[in-house]
């Protein structure tokens, strides 16, 4: 597991530069990188996230083991499969019975209009 850092780098004609800094262990790491790279001040390291790595084997030495991030699946993916799941439930009850929602607003008017008339 490695971890990729978006870096931004000051220019001296005012206008800034982003680059990714991959393959990285530490916010450090990425930060010397970027300036011994592209020879610019660092003004923000910002973490991106993690890649996975099977081929590279650090040997880091105990107290410096980057802590593993959950990779489960989320609940916010299965609540949105529930939903698209009952909307579209909904859709194709409305598409198969149409005519009866159809009939019954005909009848709610017609009733309304019943009423109406009699008092």
């Amino acid at each position: 597991m490695t971890n990729t850092y978006e870096v931004l780098l000051q220019r001296e004609n005012g206008l800034n530069k982003t680059v990714h800094i991959h393959d990285c262990m530490y916010e450090d790491e990425a930060r010397l990188e970027a300036e011994s790279t592209y020879g610019l001040p660092v003004l923000r390291v910002l973490f991106k996230g993690r890649t996975q790595d099977d081929t590279l084997n650090y040997n880091l030495p105990p107290g410096n083991t980057p802590v593993p991030i959950n990779s489960g699946v989320s609940l916010g993916g299965i609540q949105s499969i529930l939903g698209l799941l009952i909307v579209g439930a909904g859709i194709l009850i409305v598409a198969e019975f149409w005519y009866l929602f159809v009939g019954g607003g005909i009848g709610y008017i017609c009733w309304k209009g019943y009423e109406k008339v009699t008092d």
